[in-house]
C-alpha cells in the first residue's frame, strides 16, 4: 500500500497536466494559419505581461535564505538574518500578489503546483531508497 501511495503522489502532477492539455485541445477551435507577419507581435512578446523586477529580487532573496536555513541545523538554531520570522510571510505575500495580477485560469496554477508536488515526492522517495531507509514501514516519517 505504501508503494501505491508513492505512485499516486508521483503521478498526480503529470496526470493533472495531461488532463488539462487534453481538455484544452478538445475545447479549442482550430484557427486558420496566419502569415508570418501576423504572428510577429506574439513572437516578439508584445502581448506578454510586464515583469516586476523588485518582486523577483525579493523572491530570490527569500528562497536563498530558506536554502541557507535548511542547509544545516545550526543555521536554523542561529536564525540567520531572523529569516524564520519574515521570509515565509514575504513569500506568501509575493505569491498572492502575483497570482492576483495574473490572467491565467486556476487550473494552470493547480496543475503546475501538482507537478512540483510530484517532483518533490519522487526526489524524496529516491533519496530514501538511495540511503536504504525503510520508508514504506512508516510513510512520512523519513521526509526531510
Amino acid at each position: 500500500s505504501s508503494w501505491a501511495i508513492l505512485a499516486a503522489w508521483c503521478l498526480c502532477g503529470p496526470v493533472c497536466y495531461l488532463a488539462l492539455c487534453c481538455w484544452r485541445c478538445c475545447r479549442s477551435k482550430r484557427l486558420p494559419l496566419a502569415s508570418a507577419s501576423a504572428r510577429a507581435p506574439l513572437a516578439l512578446g508584445v502581448l506578454q505581461e510586464e515583469r516586476l523586477l523588485y518582486l523577483d529580487v525579493w523572491r530570490t532573496i527569500c528562497v536563498a535564505l530558506v536554502v541557507i536555513t535548511h542547509s544545516h541545523e545550526d543555521y536554523a538554531e542561529w536564525n540567520v538574518l531572523a529569516a524564520q520570522q519574515w521570509v515565509l510571510p514575504y513569500l506568501e505575500i509575493i505569491s498572492g500578489s502575483l497570482c492576483a495580477r495574473s490572467k491565467k485560469p486556476l487550473a494552470d496554477y493547480v496543475s503546475r503546483l501538482l507537478m512540483f508536488v510530484s517532483l518533490g515526492s519522487a526526489l524524496n522517495a529516491g533519496a530514501n531508497i538511495a540511503r536504504g531507509l525503510e520508508w514504506y514501514r512508516t510513510p512520512g516519517a523519513s521526509i526531510g
